[in-house]
């Protein structure tokens, strides 16, 4: 895991599964959780209607503070809905009109994709601000950091289709010391999983089962994206985390 990036973020998404592509894992902040942080399972279900356009806006405000002005980028949009192409309402509103669980801490990943391929993924493992921001973070870092892909252009932004995820505090599964014993633990198609071995760090959201639906090939595939050899050892420590994913039409 390299250093260097203030934002505390990292890869997870399912590309990141091909093992030929190890995506540097920037720092992510390592804090004990506040007590406010919002549970996953507090977020409502109807979510996505706030986040998909919260995390749009920011790509297209970045947009606009690189490029002056963005073809196809519209200043105002209407309330959220979801659509691609809908930039959706300010932030300041939305935290307004939703001050609980999106003014609370909150760990979330950003996905975007151009049809079925993968345009950039970074997300935060762990909640330090608030949701709303955090999002928003993750959007534009999805965009324009992700460092397997060139920053998206202003001819791209309608054309991506955007994936919020919003993700559990992790759970340390401490007993466990073997691949075996991991492989018991995980529920697949469920867990996100983290691992941790001396200075790395590498994780799978659970949206990575759909391309590797094996346990021992997850956890394989996901060492090495992590830089560590194969099997386990005393100084691997595995978390898992389960997410609410919305995604545009």
């Amino acid at each position: 895991m390299t250093g260097g990036s203030d934002d505390r973020s990292a890869g997870g998404s399912a590309a990141d599964a091909d093992p030929g592509r190890r995506v540097p894992e920037r720092t992510v902040r390592d804090e004990t959780v506040p007590d406010e942080t919002v549970p996953a399972d507090v977020v409502p279900d109807d979510a996505g209607q706030l986040l998909l356009p919260l995390a749009r806006r920011a790509i297209a405000e970045h947009l606009r503070l690189e490029a002056g002005t963005t073809a196809g980028v519209e200043a105002e949009s209407p309330v959220p809905g979801g659509q691609r192409g809908d930039v959706g309402v300010p932030r300041a509103q939305v935290l307004d009109e939703h001050p609980g669980w999106l003014a609370a801490p909150g760990a979330s990943f950003v996905t975007l994709r151009i049809g079925a391929d993968l345009r950039g993924c970074i997300g935060t493992l762990e909640a330090f601000r608030p949701l709303a921001e955090d999002v928003r973070r993750n959007a534009v870092n999805a965009a324009f950091r992700d460092p397997r892909f060139a920053p998206l252009t202003a001819q791209e932004f309608d054309r991506i289709r955007i994936e919020v995820s919003v993700l559990s505090a992790p759970e340390p599964l401490d007993d466990v010391r073997s691949v075996a014993e991991a492989v018991a633990r995980l529920r697949p198609g469920v867990d996100g999983v983290i691992l941790r071995s001396g200075g790395h760090r590498a994780t799978f959201l659970p949206q990575v089962w759909e391309q590797l639906p094996s346990p021992y090939d997850f956890l394989a595939r996901l060492r090495r994206k992590a830089g560590l050899r194969p099997g386990w050892d005393g100084h691997t420590r595995i978390s898992r985390y389960t997410v609410r994913a919305w995604e545009e039409e």
